[in-house]
């Protein structure tokens, strides 16, 4: 059991988990806690050792990503609370089936644009599959393409992440959470909504 969840003489264990909880460092080191035992606990159901490895990979890939953007985007100490608290329990429960998404202004918009880019990345590895018969070597593929020009730095960057999220992790039928969305088209007393959180799916269409 990591160090920070021995609360000290004079703090009850709940207000101790809640400082935990918003702090960047203990939380982490939390989290990859609930990461090491989640790993165990699913690939002994699965009866598959080489599964906790693959598990707990992508488990850390996932959490650097959710937890810098959960202290980045979120707004006050309830919210990032209530959403570590939910971080840990997809970890626990249902590992690799929560993505968080930074802040946006259009948050539908950027849901279509999300799936329209997904549409295109299938017909490139349809392609790369149809020529090298596997996805071996389409990592160096891509920084090649890189190297000679043929794509921005941050085009690179994200269909390297795109790869590894929803070619390998396969995430794309999990939970996807937009921390302060804006829904331009919905508004109240002429003002357009910003809620704390916006929950989807990108293989379901009516997910949101």
């Amino acid at each position: 059991m990591p160090r920070v969840l021995s609360p000290p003489s004079n703090m009850s264990s709940s207000a101790k988990l809640r400082e935990v909880l918003q702090d960047p460092k203990r939380f982490a080191e939390l989290a990859r806690y609930f990461i090491e035992k989640s790993s165990a606990i699913h690939a002994a159901e699965a009866d598959d050792s080489e599964f906790a490895d693959y598990l707990k990979i992508g488990l850390q890939l996932l959490l650097d990503e959710n937890l810098r953007l959960v202290f980045e985007q979120t707004q006050s100490p309830i919210e990032r609370i209530f959403i570590n608290s939910v971080l840990l329990m997809f970890i626990k429960n249902d590992p690799l089936s929560l993505v968080v998404q930074h802040s946006v202004r259009n948050a539908p918009g950027q849901i279509e644009a999300f799936r329209q880019r997904r549409s295109q990345f299938k017909k490139f590895i349809g392609w790369y599959l149809e020529q090298h018969g596997s996805l071996a070597g389409v990592e160096e593929y891509l920084d090649r393409e890189l190297e000679r020009g043929k794509m921005e730095p941050g085009e690179h960057l994200y269909l390297r992440r795109h790869l590894v999220f929803y070619e390998y992790l396969r995430l794309e039928n999990r939970f996807h959470l937009i921390l302060q969305p804006g829904i331009p088209d919905i508004r109240v007393e002429g003002r357009a909504v910003r809620p704390d959180m916006l929950v989807w799916v990108p293989l379901m269409s009516r997910s949101r």
